[in-house]
């Protein structure tokens, strides 16, 4: 069953990401680095292994977004940015119904917070971001810096590393150590 639901969400995730040829394999990405976060943090191999899928199924939400706001890349206008910010609404939405494994939902619903209350979609502050999410949003905002976009070419290693450190106050664990 662990096996079929592993596949199941990364063919999900394969389909979804096909829509923008500049996220292919970042909900991958994204899922590994949380699990070396959550693996570095202390996890135990089961809060590892959560955290990995609720990373891996973050952007499901992408699925129900015009491909022509998921292609137009950083260009967003004000209406177009409303939009494009209830992927998140969306996604835990679609993951709400996997009851099993409530974790999923929090993930899809919380990594775009951030921790001073800037982040959406209800501006949570601190540790009113669950945990999941926090860990996923350093993944994600490491992969986006790291990869390639439709605008500009990924950033190189030592760039990355001065922005962790410019923005300290956003990032929601301490990941330095791991730069």
């Amino acid at each position: 069953m662990q096996r079929l639901f592993e596949q199941t969400s990364s063919a999900f995730m394969g389909a979804v990401e096909a829509k923008d040829v500049f996220t292919l394999g970042h909900s991958t990405r994204v899922a590994n680095y949380a699990k070396a976060i959550a693996k570095t943090c202390g996890k135990s191999e089961k809060e590892c292994d959560e955290i990995y899928y609720a990373a891996l199924l973050h952007d499901i939400g992408k699925v129900g977004l015009p491909e022509s706001i998921l292609n137009k890349g950083n260009n967003l206008n004000e209406e177009e940015l409303k939009i494009y910010r209830r992927k998140t609404i969306i996604g835990a939405d679609i993951l709400s119904n996997i009851t099993e494994y409530p974790f999923l939902k929090d993930g899809a619903h919380f990594h775009h917070e951030k921790y001073d209350g800037s982040g959406y979609p209800d501006n949570l502050k601190g540790d009113e971001i669950p945990e999941i999410a926090r860990i996923i949003a350093v993944a994600d905002y490491y992969d986006n810096m790291t990869s390639r976009k439709s605008d500009r070419d990924a950033y190189p290693q030592v760039i990355v590393r001065e922005e962790f450190l410019k923005n300290q106050e956003l990032h929601l664990i301490h990941v330095l150590p791991l730069l």
